[in-house]
C-alpha cells in the first residue's frame, strides 16, 4: 500500500491522517465499503428492531472533509408489513436542523429485506461537520432496521446533548420528512440504527 503523507494545514489533512492511521491499525472504516461515513460498523451490530411509526429516527454521522452526498444507506433485516404508500422516507439533516436531502418514497424498497442504498432526489455538497440521517416509516408494521441493542445507560449518546445527539427521535404522526427540525427538542434514543452516506 502506498501512503501519501498529508501536509499539515492542507485540507483535509486531518481526515487523511485519520484514514491512514485507521487502516494501519487494521480497522475497517466506512471508505473500505464504498461509503463516506456511517453511524457504526454494521458488522458489529447484534440485532434489529422496528422504529415507532410516524416518528423521525435520527442517527448522527460525521463528515470530516467536504464531499458530495448522493445516497443514504440503511439495512432492513425484516421487511415492513402493509407500509403506507407515500409515507416512508430517508432524509439528511444538517446540525442546525435543516433538511438538506430527502429520498423518494421507500415503501417498495422497505417491503423487502436487504441493504438499501437510497438515492437523494438531489445530491448535496456537504461541508465538514455532523449530519443526521433520518428514517421515517408508516404502515401496519415498520421494517426492522439493523441497530445496536438498547443502551439503558445511554452510552450511545455519551458526550452529546439532545441538540447534538448521536441517536435520537423527533416528532410524532409524521407522514413526510419535515423541512426543518428543532435540535433542542430531539429526544435521546436508547438505541442506534445503522445508517450511512455515500
Amino acid at each position: 500500500m502506498t501512503v501519501t503523507i498529508p501536509t499539515i494545514g492542507q485540507t483535509p489533512w486531518g481526515a487523511t491522517l485519520n484514514a491512514v492511521l485507521g487502516q494501519a491499525l487494521g480497522e475497517i472504516i466506512a471508505d473500505d465499503r464504498g461509503l463516506i461515513a456511517w453511524s457504526f460498523d454494521p458488522q458489529l451490530q447484534p440485532g434489529a428492531g422496528n422504529p415507532t411509526t410516524g416518528v423521525l429516527n435520527l442517527t448522527r454521522v460525521q463528515i470530516r472533509r467536504p464531499v458530495t452526498i448522493t445516497n443514504l444507506v440503511a439495512s432492513v433485516a425484516v421487511a415492513g408489513v402493509t407500509l403506507t404508500a407515500g409515507q416512508n422516507f430517508a432524509a439528511l439533516y444538517d446540525s442546525a436542523g435543516n433538511r438538506v436531502g430527502v429520498t423518494a418514497d421507500q415503501t417498495a424498497a422497505w417491503g423487502s429485506a436487504g441493504n438499501k442504498t437510497m438515492a437523494l432526489t438531489a445530491s448535496y455538497a456537504a461541508a465538514t461537520g455532523f449530519y443526521w440521517v433520518a428514517l421515517l416509516s408508516n404502515g401496519t408494521t415498520a421494517p426492522q432496521f439493523l441497530r445496536t441493542p438498547t443502551s439503558t445507560s445511554g452510552a450511545n449518546n455519551l458526550g452529546a446533548t439532545v441538540a447534538t445527539a448521536f441517536s435520537g427521535t423527533f416528532g410524532a404522526a409524521q407522514t413526510t420528512a419535515p423541512a426543518t427540525i428543532t435540535p433542542g427538542t430531539i429526544a435521546f434514543n436508547t438505541l442506534t440504527y445503522f445508517t450511512a452516506v455515500s
